[in-house]
This record gives structure tokens, C-alpha cells and sequence, in this order.
């Protein structure tokens, strides 16, 4: 009797957690907030699924073991891809510009990090965090999802980064502005970030800059000579992601 009526009064709960973690992820804002929102739609959906298990077990015992070996059979197959793949080499850099160049056009909105919206710290933050995923998956390296998830949780500011928030940055001793920048000490995806902190642009190679422009609205991509765009001739200095800086180049 109790049973059925917690059926009939929460039978909306094992759908819950679901949609939290899925409107957490969806959110283009990456607050404290929403990272917890997510967490909180991980853990009960999991929670779900062994209570899902555990009355299967109770009805069904055969059910059951069927569905533990098929679920260690799923996870023994994702450690394998994770941890065994064929080893490659590392291609975070690739992977960075690469990932920068697919959100031209997407919706500037201050605190995004998705295609949803995304704002101009945002940008080379996901982008490097989409490069780390990648690389871990191609090479098995267990460091770079760490890497990941660490870029994920801890939150950072064009200004943040500039003052060396976790060391994500290495300061390149260049400054000067993105109009006139050392074009020939730089790497490809290096950052110019203002002296203020307020904007964050990154270096494509060949002149072009890319960054979540809150004047225009949207990513764009950019020349610097004969460009009209006002972040070009603001004070800059230069700056290169440590996970970059070991590299001959990107």
C-alpha cells in the first residue's frame, strides 16, 4: 500500500534528475550555480538507475543479472576505447584552433560557454577545453580529461586569466596592440588580452584574430589591417595557454 502510493504521488521524481542535468548542460551560462545544478542531475540519475536495478532485482532476479552484465560489458568496452585506444600524437593545438573556428557566428552572451551563447573569455576557455577532450580521446591520456574537468569547474575572466588564475596563461613579455601585433613571435592561437581585462582575442595565424566581439554581437573572425573593429587599437598584452607552451607550434 505504501509502495503504491509513493508511486501515484512521485511518479514524476525518476524523470527529475534527468531533465536537471540536462537543462544544466544545455545552459549556455557557466556559473558555480549551474555546475552544481549539474552534478545534482548526475548523482540522481544514477541514483535512479541503481533504484531502477534494485527493483528489477526484486521482481526479476534473472532480469537482473542480465542487466549487470550488460552494463559491465558497456563499461568494460568504454575503458577499453578510454585507456587502450591505439595511442596518437598529440594534437591539442589542432584541436583549439579548430574548435575556435566553429563558433564564428554564434551569439555573444556574457557568461556563455556553448553554442547557445558565448562571451569573449568564454571562447578560448571551451575551446580549449572541447581540445583537451579530443586529444585525451585520441591519445588515452587520463591527465588531459582531468584537465578537462578542471577547465570546466574552476570559472576564469579575461582578467582572471591575465592575473594567472590557476597558471592557465604564460605571460609572452609582448604588448603593444592586436593593429600592430609581433605577428612573427607569435603562435597561432595565442591571446591578447586588454590591460584592463575587459577583452580577450585570439591569434588565428596570418592576421586573422578571432573573439566573442560584445560590439557586434556574435564570433567573428577578423584581419587586422584595414579592420574598423575599435578592440584592435586598444593597449594588449600577449598571452599563451600553458598546455601550449611546450610545443614548437600548433
Amino acid at each position: 500500500m505504501k509502495l503504491e502510493y509513493r508511486r501515484k504521488n512521485f511518479g514524476f521524481l525518476p524523470c527529475l534528475f534527468p531533465l536537471i542535468l540536462i537543462a544544466g548542460w544545455l545552459c549556455p551560462i557557466n556559473s558555480t550555480a549551474i555546475r552544481c545544478l549539474i552534478l545534482l542531475g548526475l548523482v540522481g540519475t544514477c541514483a535512479e538507475i541503481v533504484l531502477v536495478f534494485c527493483r528489477i532485482r526484486r521482481k526479476n532476479r534473472k532480469i537482473f543479472h542480465v542487466g549487470i552484465a550488460l552494463t559491465s560489458m558497456v563499461l568494460f568496452l568504454i575503458f577499453v576505447l578510454m585507456f587502450l585506444w591505439p595511442q596518437r600524437e598529440s594534437g591539442i593545438g589542432e584541436e583549439y584552433l579548430s574548435s575556435l573556428k566553429s563558433y564564428e557566428e554564434t551569439p555573444y552572451l556574457w557568461g556563455g560557454e556553448n553554442r547557445l551563447g558565448i562571451d569573449c573569455s568564454g571562447l578560448p576557455r571551451k575551446a580549449m577545453r572541447t581540445a583537451l577532450l579530443r586529444t585525451a580521446w585520441n591519445t588515452g591520456s587520463v591527465s588531459l580529461y582531468f584537465a578537462a574537468l578542471e577547465n570546466w569547474w574552476f570559472d576564469a575572466s579575461a582578467k582572471a586569466l591575465m592575473e594567472g588564475y590557476r597558471n592557465y596563461l604564460v605571460p609572452l613579455d609582448l604588448s603593444g596592440t592586436v593593429e600592430t601585433a609581433p605577428e612573427s613571435e607569435l603562435r597561432d592561437g595565442d591571446l591578447a588580452i586588454t590591460d584592463d581585462g575587459v577583452h580577450v582575442l585570439v591569434f588565428l595565424g596570418r592576421g586573422e584574430w578571432i573573439s566573442a566581439d560584445p560590439g557586434q554581437g556574435k564570433v567573428v573572425i577578423e584581419h587586422s589591417s584595414g579592420s574598423k573593429n575599435p578592440w584592435f587599437q586598444r593597449p594588449v598584452h600577449f598571452y599563451r595557454w600553458t598546455s601550449l607552451d611546450g610545443m614548437c607550434g600548433v
